[in-house]
This record gives structure tokens, sequence and C-alpha cells, in this order.
């Protein structure tokens, strides 16, 4: 679990969205797996800053259709990792793996897999070996 939290943390702090506090409540809510898997997919640097603004780690929430209505705009793969990382966070938004791992490059259905593994609180080795 501690190299799962401090990859993740890393990854978030090479995002220049999150400061010192923002990190601290990470640290926190990465316990939680939902949050674990959506700390683990947004600190993906395409999206990372994008995504930033709809989280509220204080308030341990997610603007949800804040996100989407923005994301709309965005590319497939954007949309993709942000229902991927949804769908982890409480179950409520619904994905067809098959059509996600189809349409993203290997690096986007790579953090798709990533988040997944962080749900279930285990670091990708491959990030690991690369950190």
């Amino acid at each position: 679990m501690n190299n799962l939290i401090d990859l993740i943390l890393r990854r978030l702090a090479a995002c220049d969205a999150y400061d010192a506090r923002s990190l601290a409540r990470a640290k926190v809510l990465i316990g939680d797996p939902g949050w674990a898997a959506v700390l683990m997919i947004f600190s993906f640097q395409p999206i990372a800053g994008r995504v930033r603004p709809y989280l509220d780690l204080e308030r341990r929430r997610i603007l949800a259709d804040e996100l989407r209505a923005a994301a709309q705009s965005w590319s497939s793969g954007e949309r993709a990792l942000i229902d991927v990382a949804l769908s982890l966070f409480n179950g409520r938004t619904k994905v067809d793996l098959m059509d996600v791992m189809s349409s993203l490059s290997r690096d986007w259905a790579d953090t798709a897999l990533y988040g997944m593994l962080a749900h279930r609180h285990r670091a990708p080795d491959s990030l690991l070996r690369s950190a």
C-alpha cells in the first residue's frame, strides 16, 4: 500500500496542479479504493490539469456532472478515462471495457488498467520500476 501511496503522490506532485495541502488530503483519500483509482487515473499527465478543478479533495467529492459537461469538447480518450475513473469511484457510471480498451492508445489504456489496479490497492509494477 505504501508503494501505491508514494506512486500516486509523486504523479500528482508532477502535475503542478496540486499544492502541499491538496497532496496531504490526497494521501488520506488514497486509502479509499475509489479515490485511489480516481487519483491514479487523474494523475495521468495529459489530463491531470484539466480534471483537477473538478476534484474537491477537502469535501471528498468529485464534481462529476460539471466534469462531464466540460469534457464534452475534450477528446474521446479523455472522456473514456473520465468514465473509467468515475465508474471505479462509485459504480454509478457504467462503461463498456471492450469499447474503452479498444479505443485507447497504449499509454491511455495502461492508465485505465493502472486505475483498476489502484482500486485493488496494488501499485503497477511497471510504474514502480520507472519511478
